[in-house]
């Protein structure tokens, strides 16, 4: 994250003004997420971006699907792999 917005000083500046604009000195806290709609996106966007775990638990196919042409039976374990959907947007909206 501090890497993602030494990259970009006008997103830091423009959540440093959101947040003393709206906390000012106090303490911050979860419930006011709400209030900072810019800072929830940057950071929501910096999770989306940044390579964090790469590769997901084991899941299991609930029903039958077909990705691509590729079938996919029922109960088929699969290992999702995030940056396939996080950063390659126009190939996840298949999966969608």
């Amino acid at each position: 994250a501090i890497h993602y917005l030494m990259s970009n000083p006008e997103a830091q500046r423009k959540m440093q003004k959101e947040i003393d604009e709206q906390i000012g000195q106090r303490q911050i806290s979860l419930e006011d997420q709400k209030h900072l709609p810019y800072s929830m996106a940057v950071i929501l966007e910096i999770q989306r971006i940044a390579n964090i775990a790469e590769i997901n638990f084991m899941r299991l196919t609930n029903q039958e699907i077909v990705i691509r042409g590729h079938r996919i039976p029922k109960n088929t374990a699969i290992m999702p792999q995030f940056p396939s959907v996080h950063q390659f947007l126009r190939y996840s909206r298949d999966l969608v």
